[in-house]
């Protein structure tokens, strides 16, 4: 069974990063920290040849995993301005690269506010809603869903990342 998890972030210091980083710890998944990779803004009319080199290599870690994990985080209205960018050039190299892959998506916020819950306990939520256009737009459904807010680094997450573990397990072949 091989598990990646991607961060939608490209800061180090993203709350998201630090839970993706502690999720493929705990149940030793692989982790492609995207803030390490060089991803220019996306150029409109771009061509294969033009993809850089980091997105094909992201494109063949996926294709390489059983599941993959996309650990998003929470905007009011939409995604992080990487994650879409980064989606854009993953579309002109393989535009199905997630097409039979199961897909866990997780929305991390440091907030507990009534707006984020909102959103969160609505699976159309507009954060999710742009999540699901990106991912079906590279071929992909999402297989399950979980918002964790009031995320904080010192809290313990074993729980979570067993009832994770958990999802990952149901949708493996």
């Amino acid at each position: 069974m091989r598990t990646l998890v991607l961060s939608g972030s490209n800061s180090g210091q993203a709350i998201n990063e630090s839970f993706a980083l502690k999720l493929s710890i705990q149940n030793k998944y692989e982790y492609l920290n995207l803030s390490m990779l060089h991803i220019p803004p996306f150029i409109e009319n771009a061509s294969k040849e033009d993809v850089p080199y980091d997105i094909t290599g992201i494109q063949k870690m996926i294709k390489a995993h059983d599941v993959v994990v996309v650990v998003n985080s929470v905007y009011l209205t939409s995604i992080s301005a990487f994650f879409l960018n980064l989606a854009e050039w993953m579309s002109i190299y393989d535009d199905q690269v997630f097409k039979d892959k199961p897909l866990i998506v997780l929305s991390v916020s440091d907030k507990d506010n009534q707006f984020i819950n909102y959103t969160s306990n609505n699976l159309d939520g507009y954060a999710l809603d742009s999540v699901k256009t990106i991912v079906s737009g590279l071929g992909g459904k999402i297989s399950y869903f979980q918002f964790i807010s009031d995320y904080t680094n010192d809290k313990d997450y074993t729980q979570t990342f067993e009832t994770i573990d958990q999802q990952v397990n149901l949708l493996l072949p």
